[in-house]
């Protein structure tokens, strides 16, 4: 609409009685309780935005801003205006402005930027069709939409790239979920919806005719398809505790000569407000990368910014992707792990961890690389376990395949967040084999002591272990399993104040039948034991613990993957 009614007037009801089902509240840092917003915030929930590519924190008073003097804004509702923002409740509601229908041409100037965006709005009651939008002059053929169906830590979405492929005026969508099929209404901008568009090298124009409107409807994140260049996409999942999985976000590579190897034709990366992930070349962190075709060894950088301490999934694959004799390897700094990728089409389903050690969430932990993986393969940790002997704690590590590894350092904490080097210990074996390490922890502290071991090879590469806990002090003995539920075929056994002894571990199925076993030696005192659990299918089991006096103990264990 347009006309002077203001914020508060529309979407606030001009804070007058609480109506369940209608408006919103607006709050902000600003709040003093004459400036139309509603209550104190960190920040402002509703943002403009400004010509050089920011959002404007500066609105201070939301009775005097009128709603039609933005093209869009970013808001963020908290529930009808008869709700209690301390409230978890999910209350849907409708916002609404009151003003004379917007009608006729509109236009509005795009200044000229390789790099930075403006935000616009569709100004009709009606959706708009963006391939008229799209093909203006001087204006680059893609758009960015907020997409709220996307998870993240806050569970409020983030933003996606739609680009219109000149070649066949077919649309794509990155990130996108499931199949990518073809969506023939995807090219539609609903009523009321602000995106992102970028001109050239040279200003455009914004022009929006009536002969833009359209009758159909998109849903509100679409999915699009018609590329006709060679693809790999990569999209980062959350793992939810029942093993499915949400999308977070994602990024696509696009190979055809027609593209440069610099980063003048790649679309930069508009950053999330919780995980978002992008390539990173240059210094630029980018959404969706057009290059060569790969004629040698090449690598794709994987930048992941802002996670959480949760189990995600890389999900890889490409699209028709026809380089003969290209081979393809997902990279893993953290674990040290190089993973083959296919490149027929089929999909690629990576899970990993982030814990509180902090290299698990570095923004360069994992890679993409073309050709052959150079060098050996990195030493992997088998074991870690730490327990009280006498006064003082012993630590032991295992460690597979060992090369070129140039020392390991013994890191302690009394939290299990902050750790600080205790020891060093050379590298003794750096010939494939399997090797055994020890170190005495002479000065634990009354109470938990944190263990874990860092490595750091010849070229460089840091890798840590698992962590092992100790208490010391008065215990009281028992076995506990974590994590449970198990994700990642991996169990820890925390034996506390424990006999010394062997001990039978035994996994039992909802049948009665035995689908694991192993012993552990232990040495006394308290230990955390790590066990791998490979081969267990999904579901729900009954460990079964028996100590070296023939006492048992039984623990409920659900394995999620």
């Amino acid at each position: 609409v347009t006309g002077s009614q203001t914020i508060k007037q529309a979407w606030q009801e001009d804070g007058g009685a609480y109506v369940a089902g209608q408006g919103i509240w607006i709050t902000s840092n600003v709040y003093n309780g004459s400036n139309g917003f509603d209550a104190t915030s960190v920040s402002a929930s509703i943002l403009p935005y400004k010509t050089n590519g920011t959002w404007d924190y500066t609105l201070t008073n939301t009775n005097a801003k009128a709603l039609s003097s933005e093209q869009g804004y970013m808001l963020y509702g908290f529930g009808d205006r008869a709700d209690n923002m301390l409230n978890a409740t999910v209350h849907p509601t409708v916002i609404k402005a009151n003003g004379n229908l917007t009608m006729g041409n509109v236009s509005t100037s795009v200044p000229a930027s390789a790099t930075i965006w403006t935000l616009l709005g569709n100004p009709y009651a009606s959706p708009l069709d963006a391939d008229a939008v799209l093909t203006q002059t001087n204006m680059d053929p893609e758009m960015y939409v907020w997409d709220p169906t996307l998870a993240g830590n806050y569970g409020l979405g983030g933003y996606v790239l739609v680009e219109r492929n000149i070649s066949n005026g077919t649309y794509q969508r990155t990130p996108f979920g499931g199949s990518p099929t073809a969506d023939a209404s995807a090219r539609y901008i609903h009523s009321g919806q602000a995106f992102f568009v970028k001109a050239t090298g040279s200003s455009a124009s914004f022009n929006v005719t009536e002969s833009m409107k359209a009758s159909g409807l998109s849903i509100v994140n679409p999915i699009m398809n018609g590329s006709t260049d060679q693809q790999i996409y990569t999209n980062l999942m959350i793992v939810n505790p029942d093993n499915s999985a949400s999308l977070a976000d994602g990024i696509r590579v696009r190979f055809d000569d027609t593209y440069t190897a610099a980063t003048t034709d790649d679309i930069l990366k508009f950053s999330n407000s919780s995980e978002s992930i992008a390539s990173y070349r240059d210094g630029k962190r980018i959404m969706v990368e057009k290059r060569p075709m790969i004629s040698a060894n090449d690598t794709v950088f994987l930048r992941i910014t802002s996670p959480a301490i949760k189990n995600y999934r890389l999900v890889i694959a490409s699209i028709d992707f026809n380089q003969p004799g290209v081979t393809a390897f997902l990279q893993d700094n953290y674990l040290g792990t190089i993973t083959p990728i296919t490149l027929n089409g089929s999909v690629n389903e990576f899970d990993f961890s982030v814990t509180a050690v902090a290299a698990s969430a570095s923004p360069d932990r994992f890679r993409i690389v073309f050709g052959a993986p150079s060098g050996p393969l990195p030493i992997s940790f088998t074991s870690i376990k730490a327990y009280q002997q006498g006064t003082n704690v012993a630590v032991e590590w295992k460690v597979a395949a060992e090369l070129n590894v140039k020392n390991y350092e013994v890191e302690k904490s009394t939290n299990g967040i902050n750790f600080v080097k205790v020891g060093t210990q050379l590298a003794i074996g750096n010939n494939s084999s399997d090797v055994t390490y020890n170190w005495l922890d002479v000065n634990p502290v009354s109470g938990n002591n944190f263990y874990r071991i860092r490595s750091t090879e010849n070229s460089g590469l840091i890798k840590y272990s698992a962590i092992a806990k100790v208490n010391i002090g008065k215990l009281v003995p028992s076995i506990t399993v974590y994590p449970n539920p198990v994700t990642g075929k991996q169990v820890n056994l925390q034996f506390t104040a424990m006999d010394k002894g062997m001990y039978n571990i035994r996994l039992i199925n909802t049948m009665g039948q035995t689908v694991y076993s192993t012993q552990y030696s232990h040495a006394g005192g308290s230990a955390t034991q790590s066990i791998s659990i490979n081969g267990v299918v999904a579901g729900a089991y009954m460990m079964e613990l028996i100590s070296p006096d023939n006492s048992k103990q039984s623990i409920r264990l659900q394995v999620l993957n």
